[in-house]
């Protein structure tokens, strides 16, 4: 992801934790609430042209901030529950998750 604006690290952790709890069941989210606590932890404030970019398997989740890692998880319900947010049945817009998919 490359910030084309400042955003404050409040209003991206705010964003993890709303996409998340709109996409996933209640115990969905009970599985990945430590995870996404190291997540939002994790997220600095985004100044316009900073990148976030995330490396995710079955069992791992990896974030870089400007190409720099700044979290590490082996988790085995974090990474689809973060795609969930942008791909989940109520991602922030429609035309971003089909963008994500190619469509």
């Amino acid at each position: 992801m490359q910030f084309l604006t400042n955003v404050d690290k409040k209003k991206i952790r705010d964003a993890w934790d709303d996409g998340m709890r709109k996409n996933m069941s209640t115990q969905e989210f009970s599985n990945v609430k430590e995870a996404l606590a190291k997540l939002k932890n994790a997220t600095p404030n985004l100044r316009k042209d900073d990148h976030l970019s995330f490396t995710m398997n079955k069992s791992n989740f990896i974030m870089h901030y400007n190409n720099k890692e700044v979290l590490r998880m082996d988790n085995e319900h974090i990474s689809k529950s973060f795609l969930k947010i942008f791909l989940g049945n109520n991602p922030p817009n429609e035309e971003l998750k089909q963008g994500l998919l190619g469509n």
